[in-house]
């Protein structure tokens, strides 16, 4: 029971982050050329990047980021239906390479059905992350466009072990090209990273920043 109890405030936790980030947006955001358009709704394109690395086997072993990913369809579907507007989703399974992806669709049920996990090695942000870009780079300025990246840490493309040293020049050399171009798109990203991603912590944020950085480490066993 207690680790039962565990895993649900894990659960809810998760979910609130989600919801926390989609609600920033809506809220706060106002994307380019939403001025003229008055009080029009705006619609969301949001491409969501799942980690599937043999780590996180460990750092999500009930596969919680699945469901935080039904949850995020489900209020989009709803919130879409209040505004009149069809928000789009796309969600991208990877490790070192990708794997199953679909590409921006409108939300709903098919969506969900179609969103698959597979054991993928190693880690590798930059093919996902490249994906999200193409997708998201045609939608219309007034749409706002988003990526929400969950992940267990730091980038490993090979066998043998990262150190601090190469994860720092991984995130200097490779990732920070990709984040600039997104943000001259006026694309947000956001990190939600869980168990042991705090060892990335700093080159995170260093890239997107200190809000669009969520850790979610799921508690000890009571």
């Amino acid at each position: 029971m207690a680790r039962r109890n565990t895993v649900l405030r894990f659960l809810s936790a998760f979910f609130m982050a989600l919801l926390f980030v989609v609600l920033s947006w809506v809220v706060f955001v106002v994307p380019v050329g939403a001025q003229q358009a008055g009080k029009q709704p705006v619609r969301l394109d949001i491409m969501l990047l799942i980690d599937s690395s043999p780590s996180m086997s460990g750092s999500d072993p009930h596969k919680l980021r699945i469901q935080a990913a039904d949850f995020l369809i489900d209020y989009l579907i709803a919130e879409g239906k209040v505004a009149e507007v069809n928000h789009r989703v796309g969600v991208v399974n990877f490790g070192g390479r990708l794997g199953h992806y679909i590409g921006l669709e409108r939300v709903g049920p098919d969506v969900k059905n179609d969103i698959r996990l597979a054991v993928i090695s190693y880690t590798n942000f930059l093919p996902p992350l490249d994906v999200a870009y193409k997708e998201l780079k045609w939608s219309p300025e007034s749409t706002r466009r988003a990526i929400i990246l969950l992940t267990d840490g730091f980038p490993q493309v090979g066998t043998e072990k990262v150190t601090d040293e190469e994860i720092r020049q991984y995130f200097t050399d490779k990732l920070q090209p990709m984040i600039q171009e997104l943000h001259s798109q006026q694309i947000q990203i956001f990190v939600l990273g869980l168990g042991k991603a705090q060892k990335a912590r700093k080159e995170w944020k260093g890239l997107i920043g200190d809000d669009h950085y969520i850790v979610l480490n799921e508690a000890d066993e009571e």
